[in-house]
């Protein structure tokens, strides 16, 4: 149904995610804050913020909450 069709969705754009974006977004989908997952990786939290941006940016708002779904079953 329309869960599966937004899953399809997310799992092609997590695809098209740079590396960096990934590792991102499996920070988020495992519940880390964005100052969490700055100080593991050793930037800023704004980098991270620019991230995220890339991140909806790259794949439209409304598949992000999806995005974050899907990374977190498939350990991005």
């Amino acid at each position: 149904g329309e869960r599966w069709r937004a899953e399809q969705a997310a799992r092609l754009a997590l695809a098209r995610l740079s590396p960096r974006d990934a590792t991102v977004l499996a920070g988020l989908a495992g519940g880390q804050t964005s100052k969490d997952i700055a100080r593991v990786l050793g930037v800023s939290p704004r980098t991270i913020e620019v991230h995220r941006a890339s991140i909806i940016s790259g794949t439209g708002s409304t598949a992000f909450y999806a995005l974050i779904g899907v990374g977190s079953l498939t350990c991005v």
